[in-house]
């Protein structure tokens, strides 16, 4: 007999005994016969005994990494749940953002628009100079400080406009003939306000 076919006859024989537990058996021949396929249980264990513990850890692990799984997942729906529900809520609050949230970002939508058709040096400074005023008022008042986020993308987008601002001035100050290079400020700070744009108006 094989080992397969002795591991299937032992569990043949073990599920027969338990069926026959708890059960009061007076006929003496059936009574034999539990007795014989207990012996014929206790012979086939020592072949068949590591084969079944190797199948029931097995079985363990199986089950361990099941139990892993489904938690894992849980823990994803969760915190796919709670990332729905504060990007809800960030929406609902953006969606109720002041007015003058949207003066800021209407100065610096002003500033950009003002690069795209070409300035000289003194506007694009003077520019400068009102948009920040405004976002300004925005970030120090007690209404920004509820939208750190918007704030720190004005601030960010302005700053790329004054550094825009220090280079050109530099470029002056050297006799360079040659229009400065500040495309590269006015494109970052226009990543800043799209980002910016995108919160107010989600």
């Amino acid at each position: 007999m094989t080992n397969s076919n002795k591991k299937e006859a032992y569990k043949v024989l073990e599920d027969v005994l338990k069926r026959a537990q708890g059960h009061s058996i007076q006929n003496p021949e059936f009574k034999a016969l539990l007795a014989e396929a207990e012996k014929a249980r206790l012979r086939l264990w020592s072949d068949v005994s590591s084969e079944i513990e190797r199948e029931r850890q097995e079985q363990q692990r199986l089950q361990a990494e099941a139990r892993q799984r489904a938690e894992e997942a849980r823990r994803r729906q969760e915190e796919e749940r709670r990332l729905a529900e504060a990007k809800e809520q960030l929406k609902k609050k953006y969606r109720n953002a002041p007015q003058s949230a949207k003066n800021a970002l209407n100065a610096i939508k002003k500033l950009e628009a003002l690069t795209e058709v070409g300035v000289n040096y003194a506007n694009y400074s003077q520019a400068v100079g009102v948009a920040w005023g405004d976002v300004k008022i925005f970030i120090e008042s007690s209404e920004g400080k509820e939208f750190p986020e918007l704030c720190r993308l004005f601030a960010e987008a302005i700053a790329e406009h004054k550094k825009a601002i220090d280079f050109w001035k530099l470029s002056i100050e050297a006799r360079i003939t040659d229009p400065p290079p500040v495309q590269v400020y006015w494109l970052t700070a226009s990543v800043k306000l799209k980002a910016a744009d995108q919160l107010l108006n989600q």
